[in-house]
């Protein structure tokens, strides 16, 4: 079930993404985002300021728009949300060509239309038509459920969290029921570790049924449980040749669970995302990189930033980069006694690499709207910490 997000710009459309995809089945979803905002799940996190530092518009060539078809027609997820921005033109039809339906949020009734007519024009199905509106106060109603879900929803602005929303609930409902979505499954492989079975064992789930009385279960990692999560994984798991780490979903799990893992001995470890080429969802291999020095040869730019407290590290990836790439990378020289931060915008394999080839005792992961998050603390044990700088480079 591949379903477009789609209305005129300025009508909440990422912070309706952001609510949504909190109510799918975790493990059974993906999003894309078709568009050249820059902008992820993160977009809506608390901290607007911080986010407006890093959020990056670009613009949409006909590349991007050939990459992001193709991402969309070979994802082979039971659901799959795609964010294709907010202008209308004819380059995004090839996107509803691949997908089966499509929701319109608009606070414009008439555009509201004209995206139905172009998304039903290309032989995709309407299965939601959601009015922003603007209030002083909460307000939502849910006209009607057929043909498509019909609602009216306020408070679709940035940092804002609708996890009780009846619309919402309607929308993630009829999606699910759409994708034919039957329950979930456990992971049969004695060498994955599945975040999400985790995150429920640790009360960090969200189940609900849908109309066919289906369970949903959606986990949501939480920094306040960081802490646990670390014992948990160090409990439970002992020293071994390989780990895969399936599910992690938030940057900061996926690289807080790396750290624990290396810490107790794990010779090999992969992580299970999206790879960058076809959306096709596997295991990466984290690689090894080396430290040195000679910006004639490293295929990355990264910049550094270091005061008494903290080295801060941002990497920017060329358009093009894969683990193979890794031989050629040299990570800078760090002082190990301070805490080492890091940021940009780069896969978690990558993340991982970077921070098991250093030994600093201290180590945070850049969340947009939150601030850098502790992921390894061999010392107090604080993960979960999160510290808040301005940003220079």
């Amino acid at each position: 079930m591949k379903t477009i997000i789609c209305g005129p710009a300025h009508s909440g459309k990422s912070v309706f993404i952001s609510n949504l995809v909190k109510l799918l089945p975790s493990g059974y979803y993906l999003r894309i985002n078709a568009n050249g905002d820059g902008e992820g799940t993160w977009s809506n996190n608390p901290d607007q300021d911080d986010v407006k530092s890093v959020r990056v518009k670009g613009t949409n060539t006909s590349e991007d728009f050939k990459r992001w078809q193709q991402q969309i027609e070979n994802a082979k997820n039971d659901i799959v949300i795609v964010d294709i921005g907010g202008l209308l033109q004819e380059d995004k039809a090839a996107f509803f060509d691949a997908c089966d339906s499509f929701i319109v949020v608009s606070n414009n009734e008439r555009k509201a239309d004209e995206w139905i007519d172009f998304g039903t024009s290309h032989g995709c199905t309407c299965i939601g038509k959601i009015h922003s509106i603007l209030s002083d106060y909460p307000y939502e109603s849910v006209i009607s459920t057929k043909p498509y879900v019909n609602g009216k929803i306020s408070g679709l602005e940035r940092g804002n969290s609708l996890k009780d929303s009846l619309v919402l609930k309607a929308v993630a409902d009829s999606i699910i029921v759409l994708s034919g979505f039957k329950g979930h499954s456990m992971h049969d492989d004695s060498n994955v570790i599945d975040m999400y079975n985790v995150g429920i064992k640790l009360g960090m789930s969200r189940p609900w049924k849908t109309s066919s009385g289906v369970e949903v279960i959606n986990v949501w990692f939480l920094l306040e449980k960081a802490p646990l999560l670390y014992n948990y994984l160090r409990e439970t798991y002992r020293r071994k040749d390989l780990y895969k780490i399936y599910g992690a979903r938030a940057l900061w799990t996926a690289c807080l669970a790396a750290s624990c893992l290396s810490e107790i001995g794990v010779t090999s470890l992969e992580v299970n995302e999206v790879m960058q080429k076809d959306a096709k969802i596997g295991y990466i291999r984290i690689p090894k990189i080396s430290i040195g020095s000679n910006d004639d040869v490293n295929p990355l730019t990264i910049l550094k930033e270091e005061n008494d407290e903290y080295i801060l590290l941002k990497v920017v990836l060329p358009k093009h980069f894969t683990p193979e790439d890794c031989k050629n990378v040299l990570l800078p020289p760090l002082s190990t006694d301070k805490k080492l931060l890091l940021t940009g915008e780069m896969p978690a394999w990558l993340s991982i690499a970077i921070f098991l080839t250093y030994e600093n005792e201290q180590k945070y992961i850049d969340a947009p709207g939150i601030g850098f998050i502790k992921i390894e603390d061999r010392k107090f044990n604080k993960h979960g910490e999160v510290i808040k700088i301005d940003r220079n480079i």
